[in-house]
């Protein structure tokens, strides 16, 4: 495996636990709060919105009605963030930590 691509959940720490790197997208939470994979190359997607973030650990419903933080992140933002990776992680053996 070269890279796990997730939302913000278990997924991402298991995968930093196998050193790969990850594309982690952010919806109610935000890297800042201190979730971010340990010690491997990563790079977060997120919509900057002025509710967010509503919680520190997720939710199922958005307060607002709109789950913006989530409809707003499109394929692009995310290939994107995955073409990065690449780039920054290639010739490292496929998940080596930085």
């Amino acid at each position: 495996c070269t890279l796990v691509l997730s939302n913000d959940s278990a997924a991402v720490h298991l995968a930093a636990a196998r050193r790969v790197p990850v594309v982690v997208v952010y919806g109610s939470t935000v890297p800042a709060l201190g979730f971010t994979p340990y010690r491997v190359p990563y790079r977060a997607v997120e919509v900057e919105l002025s509710c967010r973030p509503c919680t520190h650990i997720g939710r199922s419903a958005c307060p607002r009605g709109h789950f913006g933080c989530m409809q707003y992140v499109t394929p692009n933002d995310v290939l994107r963030a995955i073409a990065s990776l690449e780039a920054t992680t290639a010739g490292l053996g496929g998940g080596q930590s930085r």
